[in-house]
């Protein structure tokens, strides 16, 4: 399958299971990048990481990291198709999902690992980039961006890398919109309200408050118990999982 831009899933390939217990993962290989393979991580484990962690320093602009024009909808939805639930662990005024990804490769005989943010920041879509160290990082350069290390990822390389991992997972949440149940989310610092409803996918802007808080009210009535059964089915999935045991429905 293809997309816009000449992307194929032909260089892509899903190595997770959505077995219960397995770790979900994704290898990549773009064409003229490298192959590399990103794992969901859990916030617990991102705590772990984070005294080994580097913050790179994005494009010549704080938010040289975000790629406008992707749709919201298809992120979230390919990204949980691929990774599963959004991370909790996000700033809920200016955003609306969170995915921490283990990125790991190996550049002239050596691995490399940064921990990914795939994310959306007041309506747009980015990946965000920590450098792995073993040795635990220095307070004052965890505060700082450090340049990129252009033998194990260069400049060019992160965005390349970025943009091919989020052209895939929008691709991906666009092929499985027609499998999605109605549900919406918001990001109300920009007043967006998106998500899919009995008429497909949909993302709107809106200019007031009143605007927004109204059309946020009419979806809350439109898909308010479909949204709660299927927060219902993820708590079930989610008891199941942890105890080995097929739970019967309330």
């Amino acid at each position: 399958m293809a997309g816009a831009g000449g992307f194929s899933y032909a260089w892509a390939m899903v190595l997770s299971e959505t077995a219960p217990g397995v770790r979900r993962r994704l290898t990549l290989d773009p064409p003229g990048l490298f192959a590399f393979e990103v794992c969901r991580l859990l916030d617990h484990e991102v705590g772990q990481l984070l005294p080994h962690l580097r913050p790179v320093a994005p494009s010549h602009t704080l938010d040289a990291w975000l790629f406008p024009g992707c749709s919201l909808v298809d992120t979230l939805v390919g990204g949980e198709r691929v990774f599963g639930r959004s991370s909790s662990s996000f700033d809920c005024w200016k955003g609306s999902f969170s995915f921490p990804l283990l990125l790991t490769a190996t550049r002239k005989t050596r691995t490399i690992r940064y921990l990914l943010r795939l994310r959306d920041h007041r309506g747009t879509v980015g990946v965000s980039f920590r450098r792995f160290q073993w040795e635990v990082v220095k307070t004052s350069e965890a505060r700082c961006y450090m340049e990129p290390v252009d033998d194990e990822l260069s400049r060019a390389e992160i965005d390349r890398l970025g943009r091919a991992l989020i052209e895939f997972i929008a691709l991906s949440g666009e092929a499985f919109m027609r499998q999605k149940k109605p549900f919406f989310h918001t990001v109300d610092s920009e007043f967006i309200v998106y998500g899919c409803s009995a008429e497909g996918p949909f993302e709107q802007r809106f200019e007031s408050t009143e605007e927004f808080e109204e059309r946020v009210q009419a979806l809350s009535r439109e898909v308010g118990d479909i949204a709660r059964e299927h927060d219902l089915e993820n708590v079930r999935s989610l008891l199941a999982d942890i105890s080995h045991v097929q739970l019967r429905s309330p």
